[in-house]
């Protein structure tokens, strides 16, 4: 009976401070979780009991704890990184790219986002550390209380097609940052990747040739054997890659990698569509696909020479 009445009082006193929570925060110190840790730690212990909460993506909200020094509830979310979306080896370090997918994902799961709002409204900045399924990688994402009460739910429900392409988008800039973080990044010896960006309808990888071991000449007749290459390895990816291509596919994008000449800044590239992944790896494009067409610049057409110009190079003077 003494055990009961006991839980009755601690859910009684737990409800009396949630309540609290939701008036308006006027008051300034008098209303602030910052100055009873008692109810912080009794707010987040309940949070726990409710998690772990997984996302439509995959990802899973895992834990909380209060931060009494940086005055902040730290939530511990686990990124799926078996489905290969992100690099988490090479995981950005709290990009604005990062702040859009937990903002994405706070968006379309009610539960979660009450839970950061409530700690918000005590006067809590949240933090968020992503961390990887299998490598562990991490990254943290700082949120003030006032972005996380700017935030609104979902409650209309949107169709799913809808909300996977902006998850998908969201992940794809997650990747490009992560790669970018590591750039200039050294392939061989004479080869540097310098960036990876979204340009027309592919997402491409850039990279240097240092030509005083590898022209640009050269290169161009070693590039049927190079996209032979990377033709095979597409058709039979590994997982990763296989992962990779479908965010390429989801994004209506396909891969491209150019290589530009340090000196001569000339530029070759070999490329395969997102029509082109999508049959390697059995793949739908996304509803509605209608390709891009690249923008490229028509080289200037060539006036013919004129007989008089033909004879002066006979004659050598120019």
């Amino acid at each position: 009976m003494a055990k009961i009445f006991q839980l009755t009082i601690g859910f009684v006193l737990l409800l009396f401070t949630l309540g609290c929570l939701s008036c308006n925060n006027n008051s300034g110190k008098e209303n602030s979780l910052a100055e009873n840790p008692d109810s912080i730690k009794m707010i987040i212990a309940k949070f726990n009991d409710a998690l772990p909460l997984t996302f439509d993506s995959g990802n899973e909200l895992d834990s909380i704890y209060y931060d009494k020094v940086g005055n902040e509830a730290v939530f511990s979310m686990v990124i799926d990184d078996a489905v290969g979306v992100v690099d988490m080896d090479s995981l950005l370090s709290g990009g604005e790219a990062a702040k859009k997918l937990l903002i994405s994902e706070l968006k379309t799961n009610g539960k979660a986002l009450d839970m950061y709002k409530q700690l918000a409204q005590g006067g809590l900045d949240l933090r968020t550390v992503m961390m990887g399924k299998r490598g562990r990688s991490s990254c943290q994402v700082m949120l003030s209380a006032q972005q996380v009460m700017d935030i609104k739910a979902d409650k209309n429900g949107e169709n799913k097609a809808s909300q996977a392409a902006i998850s998908s988008r969201d992940s794809l800039d997650l990747l490009i940052d992560s790669i970018n973080a590591l750039c200039p990044d050294s392939v061989s010896k004479k080869i540097t990747m310098t960036k990876v960006q979204v340009e027309n309808n592919y997402l491409v990888y850039n990279y240097v040739c240092d030509e005083d071991g590898v022209t640009v000449d050269r290169m161009k007749g070693e590039m049927k054997g190079w996209k032979a290459s990377a033709d095979s390895k597409l058709r039979h990816p590994e997982p990763q890659l296989l992962a990779l291509m479908k965010l390429c596919i989801n994004n209506s994008l396909g891969m491209k990698h150019r290589y530009m000449g340090k000196e001569t800044k000339q530029a070759i590239d070999y490329s395969f569509s997102a029509v082109d992944l999508s049959k390697m790896c059995n793949h739908p494009l996304p509803e509605g696909y209608v390709e891009i067409k690249e923008r490229i610049k028509e080289p200037k057409p060539q006036q013919p020479a004129s007989n008089n110009d033909a004879q002066r190079r006979v004659n050598g003077i120019y």
